[in-house]
């Protein structure tokens, strides 16, 4: 195979992905939409659940934890370790964050851009 076939190809694969995550895009928001019809449907006839063609559907309440900004995080570890006795708060989250990250590892990237005309 050609270097102007695998290009080509490469194109094609790239172009059905951005589709396919145009697509699913709407379809997970239409899922949402249903969800919540049927959570409304359940709440309106003051039911946890039901039965439909072999499945049971439930509806349980669950917690979820939203995640929070990278500043807050940060002011909330730094105050965290201060309120331990560290004596650095800003120097020991620094090294925390390094300690959280693997070791670097060298790879090629191939960049594909359109040129102009």
């Amino acid at each position: 195979m050609s270097i102007k076939n695998y290009v080509d190809e490469l194109s094609r694969l790239q172009a059905e992905i951005k589709q396919n995550n145009i697509r699913n895009k709407g379809l997970r928001k239409r899922s949402q939409e249903l969800e919540a019809n049927i959570s409304d449907y359940l709440r309106s006839k003051d039911q946890n659940g039901l039965k439909y063609n072999g499945q049971a559907i439930i509806m349980e309440n669950t917690e979820k934890r939203p995640a929070k900004p990278r500043k807050d995080k940060q002011e909330d570890i730094k105050l965290l370790l201060q309120t331990l006795g560290v004596e650095d708060p800003e120097k020991a989250y620094h090294q925390l964050q390094e300690v959280q990250k693997g070791t670097p590892v060298s790879h090629q990237k191939l960049t594909i851009r359109s040129l102009p005309k």
